[in-house]
């Protein structure tokens, strides 16, 4: 929701409240955005605005109920016709503002400054991993990234099942739990939290991890054989060897 579409949403919702034919239509909407609430109110994130999709349709219902109900009342005032033009044309340059706001935030600023958010970097991650498989016993990701602070990524194994090009049903016999701290594995790959002091000494394996799990700057650079970067060139994760690796 856009600034501009908050006046509009609140008239909505008033003659919903106001119009007593409406019952039926006020159970509907209601029912509606409580019921479409119910995902992102039982998920484990604090909050979870893609599986709350439903309720912002609605929003834009009541904001298109509240711009109809505004331009029959500016019909019906009794005022210049070419005010009522200037009036209406505003409103309709200011939705159009809106909607074009939305498009280039959503296509352009979005993905630039808030790669984290669409976990961009994952995509790399496996497709690397994928790569680098046969030369290590084993590969470590750790999904903790951020650009500003620690966030866990969820699901890192599906996207090395995809971009790894692992099969379904290779993907279903091999996947399972592990012991470490949120820790899954499949194949090769274990994804959890790196306890750097703790694997520094574990050989053969290939660590890929943002700066919140392994100190890079204690790090030899040789060790290092890749950097995985955000859309806006800020490093995302760093694949770190503990071997001399081709």
């Amino acid at each position: 929701l856009v600034f501009i579409q908050l006046p509009f949403l609140l008239l909505g919702i008033f003659y919903l409240i106001k119009l007593k034919d409406l019952l039926a239509s006020r159970l509907f909407i209601i029912s509606w955005i409580l019921i479409g609430a119910i995902p992102s109110g039982i998920t484990f994130e604090s909050h979870s605005p893609h599986r709350i999709l439903m309720v912002f349709v609605m929003f834009n219902i009541l904001t298109a109920v509240g711009v109809a109900q505004f331009q029959q009342w500016l019909v019906s005032i009794r005022i210049n016709y070419l005010f009522k033009l200037a009036v209406s044309s505003l409103v309709a340059g200011l939705l159009i503002l809106n909607l074009l706001t939305f498009v280039h935030l959503y296509t352009v600023n979005f993905s630039y400054q808030r790669s984290q958010d669409i976990m961009y970097p994952f995509k790399s991650v496996a497709q690397f991993a994928s790569i680098q498989q046969g030369n290590f016993g084993q590969i470590v990701f750790d999904p903790q990234f951020g650009e500003s602070a620690p966030v866990i990524g969820t699901a890192g194994h599906y996207y090395l099942g995809y971009y790894g090009n692992i099969a379904p049903a290779e993907f279903q016999q091999n996947y399972r739990l592990g012991d470490k701290d949120r820790e899954v594995l499949l194949g090769k790959y274990s994804i959890r939290k790196i306890d750097w002091l703790k694997d520094l000494d574990q050989p053969n394996t290939l660590f890929i991890g943002s700066q919140w799990s392994i100190p890079i700057k204690d790090v030899a650079a040789e060790k290092i054989i890749k950097v995985i970067y955000y859309y806006d060139d800020q490093p995302a994760f760093y694949a770190v060897s503990t071997k001399n690796a081709k």
